[in-house]
């Protein structure tokens, strides 16, 4: 079976008042089914006996070497040839394009064995040493190839500019190369800033005259430990989020049960964290809370957002105070499972009755009632959604269980005037649904019922 091996290590932090650098390294070592590598061989007009076509058309988008090598092959019929290796790690799309390359380290492994048993062709004691030095060079390639249907007559350009020389090899099996120099910075950076144009290396031989060849591993081999690698360190500077952050949310009180309210965040997050009188209840995006009896509650909600731009745990918070009047027909629910509570501060409580501005109550449908219908309601077959809108606008129907796993989810784009939308149940089992449509304009929440 192919895997995939792609290590990403030693993410560090540094700060100022005034910016917020992170240095990360990474390292990326990946398997045939994401790796990207391919040889191309050249035998001029001879097909060898053991193919029916030119090898410079063919594709060898599987071998388990990268070989630059230049040959005879004259068990079959074929009595010259060259091989080129092209490599690629498109990995480094997840590197920010305003990145600074501060290091790059390029790992190629030699093999243990090969169906060619001459391996490298220059080491002590070797019968090929006097056509020696084999060096090779690994030069940019600059233009588009696909691994799976590139050819020699196909092959991709290349700049000499930068290129990296691979010296002579010293033994026969086994020999590595390594390369850390500021021409593979330079190139990798190239590639991060302009990721459109990241077609990777050639690997070719200083001079392409029979008997030369250098063997490395590709991503394709059976070892994994033998794949290329590429490790990477670099800095940039985060884009913060625009102000003000958003942590607006709604709720729905049973129509049931008076004590019973679930509780809804408007938009996604890295982490949710609810708070109810200063007690982390859960972490999901909706739950249902019952309280155990009627009074006064402060319910705070924490939207913490993605790391990626390097706020970590540095939530937007806003908080409601909510009457609830009834009788005391509630058992307390409380969701304690992967319950987080790092970096969160119970804030003081809000005056009873105020709700900060962008909140929705959806108990009452606020304005929304007269827009959007949700119906039947309980169902059996299904539900039908009709949205009446102002104007165009993309929103996403979701359809989540009351432990806030996600049942339905779907991008719709709304017309002026009436729209609708068919939510099919076939697939769904009987219960209690909370129901979202979510949009630039609209924020809608209600709890739906399926016989």
């Amino acid at each position: 079976m192919k895997k995939i091996f792609v290590l990403l290590f030693a993410i560090a932090m540094f700060g100022s008042a005034f910016s917020q650098i992170q240095i990360t390294t990474v390292t990326f070592k990946p398997g045939s089914d994401i790796g990207q590598d391919a040889s191309i061989w050249y035998t001029g007009n001879c097909i060898p006996n053991t193919q029916t076509t030119l090898p410079a058309n063919t594709n060898y988008g599987n071998r388990v070497e990268l070989m630059p090598w230049a040959w005879t092959w004259a068990a079959m019929d074929c009595y010259d040839g060259i091989i080129r290796s092209l490599l690629r790690f498109d990995q480094l799309a997840t590197i920010p394009e305003n990145a600074t390359i501060l290091k790059a380290e390029l790992k190629l492994y030699g093999v243990s064995t090969s169906n060619t048993s001459v391996g490298n062709s220059c080491y002590p004691g070797s019968p090929y040493n006097s056509h020696c030095p084999n060096r090779a060079f690994i030069e940019k390639v600059t233009s588009p190839w696909d691994e799976q249907t590139v050819t020699w007559n196909t092959q991709p350009t290349t700049t000499t500019a930068n290129r990296i020389t691979i010296p002579q090899s010293t033994s026969q099996w086994n020999w590595n190369f390594t390369d850390s120099s500021t021409d593979l910075i330079t190139m990798i950076q190239d590639m991060v800033t302009t990721p459109e144009k990241n077609f990777g290396f050639m690997l070719k031989l200083e001079t392409e005259v029979h008997y030369r060849g250098v063997m490395f591993a590709s991503s394709d081999h059976v070892d994994s430990l033998l794949w290329p690698e590429l490790k990477v360190t670099y800095s940039y500077t985060p884009t913060p989020e625009p102000c003000p952050c958003e942590a607006n949310f709604s709720y729905i009180v049973s129509t049931v049960d008076p004590l019973s309210y679930h509780f809804m965040a408007a938009n996604p997050a890295k982490e949710h964290i609810w708070e109810i009188n200063g007690r982390v209840v859960s972490n999901e995006g909706s739950f249902t809370y019952n309280f155990r009896r009627p009074g006064t509650y402060e319910v705070c909600y924490n939207r913490v957002l993605s790391d990626t731009i390097g706020f970590t745990n540095k939530p937007c918070r806003k908080c409601i105070n909510i009457c609830i009047t009834g009788n005391e027909i509630s058992t307390p629910q409380y969701y304690k499972s992967n319950v987080k509570t790092e970096g969160i501060k119970t804030q003081a409580s809000v005056p009873q009755g105020i709700i900060p501005p962008g909140d929705d109550i959806f108990a009452n449908a606020g304005n929304y009632n007269n827009k959007i219908m949700v119906y039947p309601n309980p169902t059996t077959n299904g539900w039908t959604v009709k949205v009446t809108a102002e104007k165009e606008e993309n929103i996403k129907l979701v359809l989540s269980d009351m432990a806030g796993k996600v049942i339905y989810s779907a991008d719709k784009m709304l017309d002026i005037g009436v729209n609708s939308f068919d939510i099919s149940t076939d697939k769904i089992i009987s219960g209690t649904y909370s129901f979202q449509i979510i949009g630039k304009t609209i924020q809608f929440s209600n709890i739906l019922l399926k016989n």
